[in-house]
């Protein structure tokens, strides 16, 4: 069934759309897979309770007369020309998949409230944004996954705070929101029909959709996936120099805080770097990937350091599609012994090069295949590097002046994430760290030797890999005490019978179990072939049966089948009490 057919919903459409919280209309909600890179997002929102990791923070200042009105009008029509904003993701039969809803069921309300002192800071600005309650987790399952904020400063100036989850927006997006919003907004107050840009994509989201899913689908992803099955093996398993050993980490990062740092190159280094990128055939990207791989090195080559970055997979025809065409792909950085300045150059681009051909499969798929257990992070996803260029400020020539800027996460999604935001004179760096793992006093020190090695790289003095500066550990220096729960609830042997026998069909039916094969207490889930979306899939059946909610990450943190029953026994009993 298309969009805007009249014919009977199905019941499955009915079942979708009560879960979306609207009410059927007659026009049915489309249904649509999810991508490699969506699903391992949508798998780490449930195996993370309450994380804002994946929860992106826009700001748009206005600068001009601002009718509130009519921007209200133009936020509704961009939402309505594009599907990715009235997406919702739910779980299916066979997993999850995303549900956009008809444009007349969807709105995103936009209230105004006066800007509170300055604007000057991001900091700032994301301080009120989280006082406002606009940042709390998202309902994946209701759509839209976008909130709005106006604060006006005066007359002429004005910020709009975009919250939208990461599930269906990426760094290619902001350009089309700003040229779209800026359209839309000067239609509605002209009285005029809004250009194409504005009305949305000539191609719509479900064949932008289908033609990601049939590429990833090709022989060209199973040779990557192929090309990158023995990367991993070159990494020393510690990671990062403030690693914690898999046993002792602790997986939910859904309390979490950000820590972030503010750093700028300068115009001068900033025109030498771009030089001497230009002369090595490297880009601004490559640069950042050397600075930041050189800090962390855990020591002399050919020692590897691996971090991963985002890159596009965005379709030449999702140019004016706002949704998430990105995949998260290991950079993998081995000098050889004694490499001087050049090598070393050369080997960052090599290794870039390497992961352009093959960022068609996305990290999580990588490490899912490497059977690596983890519960929301690993070793592998430690460390992410971000470069982008702002977006243009939008001017039309008679409407205000729209400038779009991104704002600092407010949870981790990784140990650290290092951002270069690329202008025409400097580049502003963003250090956001795991406030649990990495002290402020470490992460000041990371982002000193990454500056470092920028001024070395950009100096064109020949120095050898090895004497460029370095992050590590201070010998007296300890990481922010953790807090580790101690056992609780009862024994294997105290499981109502009920509950066993509930949980022990469900494990069988989704893990493969035979009748005749034993399920004993002291079985692991990963050792028995789970995985994430098997860990959502056992917690989504075992809810309905138990008539309580038994989240995915009760599955996966488990250590034995015997301590995940003592874990849905223990539920029970809170909730009697």
């Amino acid at each position: 069934m298309t969009r805007g057919n009249t014919a009977p919903m199905s019941a499955r459409r009915r079942e979708l759309a009560r879960h979306l919280n609207g009410a059927p209309t007659r026009e049915a909600p489309l249904v649509l897979p999810l991508s490699r890179g969506q699903r391992g997002l949508w798998l780490r929102e449930q195996l993370i309770a309450g994380t804002l990791a994946y929860t992106e923070t826009v700001a748009v200042d206005i600068d001009g007369p601002l009718d509130t009105a009519a921007l209200r009008t133009a936020i509704g029509a961009v939402v309505r020309s594009q599907d990715s904003l009235r997406t919702a993701f739910v779980v299916g039969r066979s997993g999850p998949v995303q549900v956009v809803r008809p444009p007349a069921g969807v709105e995103v309300p936009l209230e105004e409230v006066p800007y509170p002192g300055s604007q000057d800071g991001p900091d700032d600005l994301l301080d009120t944004v989280v006082r406002d309650g606009l940042l709390v987790p998202f309902d994946l399952g209701r759509a839209p996954l976008l909130r709005t904020r106006l604060y006006r400063a005066s007359d002429v100036r004005a910020t709009l705070v975009l919250v939208v989850h990461h599930l269906v927006w990426d760094g290619g997006s902001m350009s089309v929101l700003l040229n779209g919003l800026a359209d839309a907004y000067a239609a509605v107050s002209r009285r005029v029909p809004a250009p194409q840009a504005a009305g949305g994509p000539a191609l719509s989201y479900a064949d932008v959709v289908r033609t990601v899913r049939a590429r990833e689908a090709d022989a060209a992803l199973r040779a990557a996936a192929d090309h990158w099955a023995g990367r991993f093996d070159d990494v020393p398993a510690g990671g990062p120099p403030w690693s914690v050993p898999a046993e002792d980490r602790t997986p939910d990062r859904g309390g979490r805080r950000s820590g972030v740092i503010h750093r700028e190159i300068l115009p001068p280094v900033r025109q030498r770097l771009r030089a001497e990128a230009a002369a090595a055939g490297c880009t601004t990207f490559m640069m950042g990937i050397a600075c930041l791989t050189a800090a962390l090195r855990s020591g002399p080559a050919p020692s590897p350091v691996l971090v991963s970055a985002p890159m596009s997979v965005r379709p030449q025809e999702a140019a004016r599609q706002i949704g998430y065409f990105t995949n998260t792909v290991p950079v993998v950085v081995t000098p050889p012994e004694g490499a001087s300045r050049r090598v070393f150059l050369e080997e960052v681009r090599r290794s870039c090069v390497e992961s352009w051909t093959h960022r068609h499969v996305p990290l999580e798929h990588l490490v899912t295949a490497a059977r690596t257990r983890h519960t929301g992070t690993s070793p592998y996803e430690s460390v992410l590097f971000n470069c982008f260029s702002s977006t243009e400020p939008v001017q039309d020539g008679t409407g205000p002046t729209w400038t779009a800027r991104w704002l600092p996460s407010r949870g981790p999604r990784c140990d650290l994430m290092v951002s270069w935001d690329e202008t025409d004179e400097r580049i502003l760096a963003r250090f956001e760290y795991d406030v649990d793992l990495i002290t402020a006093d470490d992460a000041g020190r990371i982002a000193d030797a990454v500056m470092g090695a920028a001024e070395h790289l950009a100096s064109g003095t020949e120095v050898h890999y090895d004497e460029l500066p370095r992050f590590a550990m201070r010998a007296t220096a300890s990481r922010p005490a953790r807090d580790v729960p101690p056992p609780a609830g009862p024994t294997a042997v105290d499981v109502p019978a009920r509950i066993r026998q509930a949980a022990e069909h469900v494990w069988r039916e989704i893990l493969g179990i035979e009748e005749t094969d034993p399920l004993d207490d002291l079985d692991d889930f990963f050792a028995l072939g789970g995985r994430s979306l098997e860990a959502v899939r056992i917690a989504t059946r075992l809810s309905t049966s138990l008539e309580r909610r038994v989240p995915p990450r009760m599955v996966a943190e488990a250590e034995s089948f015997g301590e995940f029953l003592t874990l849905v026994a223990a539920t029970e009993r809170e909730k009697a009490e």
